[in-house]
């Protein structure tokens, strides 16, 4: 199945415009996938907003149209690029939402534009991701033996049959997978001070793979205001429960009156 995302060429192919290019954008809704995921999850998501709100898309190398360059597993570095890469679309009001890795990348992201000094998001949307000072629940996985490796992520009930059943596939995706858990499993957190940005925290309540307990310690990580809430569904509820979420994202936007 194909994908078409629509690519401003204007626009740094780190972030891509999910929606043919709109004249008059009041807000901007930059999205950072998951482990494994492109650009193309949330290809859906502009037909679910007004006219006047785009969708970006995160599009980390060697991934989906990045497919030929090289990945990166050094959160660090990736924070850097990004920060250089999405400076230009700070002249309009936005908002962050991340899942899982994402939700990470698009919080160190956060706090290295309050060290740049420039416009910060409206809100952060953190989904199905632990606060980043709590312990993993699944330890390390990123270097285990292939066997191993597939197991653990066949928990998180994300590779489609289609891949599992087909060995090229695996050994197409398997590198990337283990690329991005890299990112997540090597960060080291180092404590900074609390973001003056609302943050909103978002989990499946059958989430294996998250200590639920640990979503509300989120609020450790903002002066303004928190808010958590459980959904039905596993890890991937963006997935199975993506109204909700998606209904969360246009409640948000309301309350802040953007």
């Amino acid at each position: 199945m194909s994908i078409n995302c629509y690519i401003n060429r204007s626009t740094p192919q780190w972030f891509i415009s999910t929606d043919k290019p709109r004249i008059e954008t009041r807000l901007q809704i930059f999205c950072f996938p998951y482990s494994g995921g492109g650009a193309s999850i949330f290809y859906d998501w502009p037909k679910y907003f007004p006219q006047d709100i785009n969708i970006m898309a995160l599009q980390l190398p060697g991934h989906e149209s990045r497919m030929a360059e090289e990945l990166v597993s050094d959160l660090i570095l990736l924070i850097d690029k990004l920060a250089v890469a999405i400076s230009p679309y700070l002249d309009k009001p936005y908002i962050f939402f991340g899942h899982s890795l994402g939700a990470l990348i698009s919080f160190e992201l956060t706090h290295r534009l309050k060290k740049m000094n420039v416009s910060l998001p409206k809100c952060l949307i953190v989904s199905g991701r632990a606060a980043p000072h709590t312990p993993s629940k699944n330890g390390i996985i990123h270097n285990l033996p292939n066997s191993e490796f597939i197991a653990k992520l066949k928990e998180y009930n994300g590779l489609p049959e289609i891949i599992l059943d087909n060995q090229e596939l695996l050994d197409l995706f398997l590198p990337i997978i283990r690329a991005d858990f890299k990112l997540s499993e090597s960060h080291l957190h180092m404590k900074d001070e609390p973001l003056p940005v609302p943050i909103i925290a978002l989990a499946g309540k059958n989430d294996q793979n998250v200590i639920i307990e640990n979503v509300a310690l989120w609020m450790e990580h903002t002066t303004k205001s928190f808010k958590e809430y459980l959904l039905p569904g596993d890890h991937f509820f963006i997935k199975s429960h993506l109204e909700e979420v998606l209904n969360i994202i246009q409640d948000v936007i309301k309350e802040t009156n953007i």
